[in-house]
């Protein structure tokens, strides 16, 4: 399947996921470390999942992430830390 295609899936020319809107689709847990594979990712939404995050901050990997430059927690337990 075409990842592109996927509700909520922006990709770059070259089809690589650039951004992801996870908006409001109840999520819960923590962000899984597989994440880290999309290192063409550039901004990520993760407003109103509000069980996301609630025992951990931000993960470190993120920081390795060299083109994510907009991140929403809003709404999220990652708000909180």
């Amino acid at each position: 399947a075409d990842s592109c295609l996927w509700d909520g899936v922006r990709c770059d020319l070259a089809g690589r996921v650039a951004d992801l809107d996870l908006e409001d689709k109840d999520f819960s847990g923590e962000l899984p470390r597989t994440l880290y594979m999309l290192q063409h990712l550039r901004s990520l939404s993760l407003k109103g999942n509000q069980d996301l995050g609630a025992t951990e901050g931000l993960p470190n990997f993120m920081i390795h992430m060299p083109l994510l430059h907009s991140i929403n927690v809003c709404g999220t337990g990652y708000t909180n830390r």
